[in-house]
């Protein structure tokens, strides 16, 4: 039921999954999510999935940005993202109609990410993949009301705006 005074029902979320380091550690907690999403795609059960990768976000806070277990954690999660786009080059449904889009809730140095100044800690990726989208492309080419940034930190009243990772709802709202 909706936690904010309007009930609307329950059937807003088809399926969910909460993986948990406790039963993890710092590793392989996407498997499971990557396990239940292939499941659903291959099923015809999935329009639309979120998916959370915490490894590297837990192997950099307690590790270290680009420690060897913040690396070990960015290549598992880097081999869970293969066998996605695996499974769609599987399955022509998938190849015609499916779309990623891919970036990090925050960069990092050292333990932390609390310094605004930092570029290692506010420049994050961001790649948008999938049928009919061109390849080898800047997004910034794509989204011509956006500005790249380049080394600078723009205040959220810059005009044009770069990309946010808060863009990524409205992107996956116009790919629907």
């Amino acid at each position: 039921p909706d936690q904010v005074g309007r009930d609307h029902g329950t059937a807003k979320i088809d399926a969910w999954l909460i993986t948990s380091a406790a039963t993890n550690a710092q590793y392989f907690a996407s498997e499971a999510l990557v396990d239940a999403l292939l499941g659903r795609l291959t099923n015809g059960l999935a329009q639309y999935a979120f998916l959370h990768f915490a490894e590297a976000d837990y192997n950099g806070h307690f590790f270290g940005w680009g420690s060897e277990n913040y690396r070990y954690a960015v290549q598992h999660v880097d081999h869970q993202l293969g066998r996605i786009l695996a499974a769609i080059d599987q399955s022509p449904a998938l190849s015609r109609s499916l779309a990623i889009v891919l970036t990090a809730d925050h960069g990092g140095r050292d333990f932390g990410h609390g310094n605004p100044l930092d570029p290692w800690e506010y420049q994050i990726p961001m790649f948008l993949w999938g049928a009919g989208l061109p390849g080898d492309t800047d997004l910034y080419e794509l989204f011509t009301n956006r500005a790249y940034p380049g080394t600078n930190r723009l205040l959220y009243t810059a005009s044009p705006m770069p990309l946010w990772n808060g863009d990524t709802g409205n992107l996956a709202l116009a790919l629907l």
